[in-house]
């Protein structure tokens, strides 16, 4: 389903935008205005977990996004796909074969805290780290990362993975931590204090259940941000959040659906109304485990039985598209259209075929 959000001034992104904007490959200096240099968004849920291996998600993935490294970026192109970049962190990264990305990463590229140079050891300790966390399931196919000297090595893969890039690489499951400082926690975890930060901004400071606020990095040393500060606002109420956008105390808010489609009529002053493809998709599975539903007559019988278009009016008004399959728009696998539609007699003359007249399940 298509994930609606907007912006003051240019243009609206999501409650994450700036995770958003970077993951997309976008200079924020072209698409967004924020007043005083400070970037207001809306955070729905306070942060619990900052650790990529625990994390829980939303403001969580932008703190990582804009203050830890990663090896690549993921972009979504003018072609509808999605794909990735270098990023800022690396003299290279490439894809050697189906089984091996080597990277090498630029020096003297300095953590906080007098913790050091960023490493090939650090990424090779955060990567492997992920194989025994919460969130292995983004490197299923990761074997091990070679270590060739102190800023090059080498990712090894059990066997071939496409997604390895998108889910891993460049996502914050690919976040690079310092290796001295979290080999000193406690169970090698954190929660909410990062352990060593090296990015565009800095996590500053944070009121629970309130702001958390990002500021400018003074030691970095790419690409130049886009603000002074970015402020995370906790608003969990969706109408809260829609007011509080129109009475600019925030820059960006995602918004519920029948918010976008008023504003697809009327949006606020100055405001621009997009839509950006993403993998919040509502689906109905079939048991096929279940004794009614072996028979795949019976299984076509209730797609067709289904109609989709009046379940997107009706809940999501008219706005989320039709998805044609659980792959995301831009992935490679994703369907435009499907071989069946709304169809009750079509479904009706399945179940008969199957003999089948009064179906309960």
């Amino acid at each position: 389903m298509t994930r609606l959000t907007m912006s003051r001034r240019d243009i609206l992104r999501s409650a994450a935008a700036m995770a958003t904007i970077t993951a997309l490959g976008v200079n924020p200096k072209q698409v967004l205005g924020a007043e005083d240099g400070a970037l207001k968004l809306r955070m729905i849920g306070d942060i619990q977990v900052l650790d990529p291996g625990y994390m829980i998600g939303g403001a969580e993935t932008g703190v990582l996004y804009a203050c830890t490294p990663r090896l690549a970026v993921p972009i979504f192109g003018a072609d509808g796909t999605w794909g990735w970049q270098a990023s800022d962190y690396v003299e290279k990264v490439a894809q050697d074969d189906n089984t091996h990305i080597s990277f090498t990463l630029k020096s003297g590229l300095m953590w906080n805290n007098n913790l050091g140079e960023l490493t090939a050891d650090d990424v090779k300790y955060s990567f492997e780290r992920m194989l025994k966390s919460d969130w292995s399931a983004r490197w299923p196919t990761l074997d091990h990362v070679d270590v060739k000297d102190k800023y090059s090595g080498v990712i090894v893969l059990k066997s071939p993975f496409v997604a390895t890039w998108l889910m891993g690489i460049a996502s914050e499951s690919g976040s690079i931590l310092p290796k001295a400082a979290v080999e000193k926690l406690k169970d090698q975890k954190f929660t909410t204090e990062l352990p060593g930060q090296l990015g565009p901004y800095m996590m500053t400071s944070w009121t629970p259940k309130q702001k958390l606020v990002l500021k400018v990095n003074p030691d970095w040393k790419g690409t130049p941000p886009a603000f002074a500060e970015v402020h995370y606002i906790d608003v969990e109420d969706a109408k809260a959040a829609e007011l509080a956008f129109e009475a600019h105390e925030l820059d960006a808010a995602n918004i519920p659906t029948e918010t976008a489609a008023r504003y697809m009529k009327s949006p606020p002053p100055g405001a621009k109304l997009v839509g950006l493809p993403g993998p919040l998709y509502t689906w109905m599975g079939m048991n096929t485990q279940n004794p009614k539903l072996k028979d795949i007559r019976i299984r076509k019988a209730i797609q067709r039985a289904v109609d989709v278009k009046s379940v997107l009016q009706g809940a999501y008004s008219g706005i989320s598209p039709q998805a044609h399959g659980v792959i995301p728009v831009g992935v490679l696998g994703h369907r435009d259209s499907s071989k069946f539609s709304y169809n009750v007699d079509e479904a009706k003359g399945l179940l008969k075929e199957a003999g089948v007249s009064k179906l309960s399940l």
